[in-house]
């Protein structure tokens, strides 16, 4: 058998799993919906134009921040949390504190997103300790300091 044909079959699977999706991603990207919703395949690049729009560059350009702080900030906190679990923790309790960070993996993200969002709400606990202190909390849930928080605590 030949070498080349040893590929086939990663070349199918690479084919229908990831070229397919994209070109009918394309093609729908292409297409305008109708009134119910549908696709109405008559091609042209108004969506296109459209993304580049201020408001959707606005949007994007955002995103593209709170992705670089998340990446950013991940590696600020993630890397020395590693490398002294790796290298400074004794081996007797490296376990344990191993487990204490993968523990809340073991929850469905959409409950501990809903968690933050009990913290961080006007009515939350947050605000709740800053009312018994005397002060009053910030409002960080719907803004990008909370958005920030979340992927960070997501990642």
């Amino acid at each position: 058998m030949k070498p080349r044909a040893l590929l086939l079959p990663a070349a199918i699977a690479l084919g229908l799993l990831f070229v397919l999706p994209q070109v009918l991603m394309l093609e729908a990207s292409l297409g305008r919906r109708s009134v119910y919703g549908g696709v109405i395949h008559e091609w042209s690049a108004a969506n296109y134009r459209r993304a580049a729009e201020p408001l959707y560059v606005g949007i994007l350009g955002r995103s593209v921040v709170l992705a670089a702080a998340t990446t950013v900030m991940c590696l600020a906190l993630g890397y020395p949390m590693a490398y002294w679990l790796a290298r400074r923790v004794p081996p007797r309790r490296r376990s344990l504190l191993l487990v204490l960070v993968i523990l809340p993996f073991w929850t469905s993200f959409l409950v501990r997103m809903y968690a933050w969002m009990f913290i961080l709400r006007s009515e939350g606990i947050l605000s709740a300790a800053f009312a018994a202190l005397g002060g009053r909390a910030p409002d960080i849930l719907y803004t990008d300091a909370g958005v920030l928080l979340g992927q960070v605590y997501g990642e």
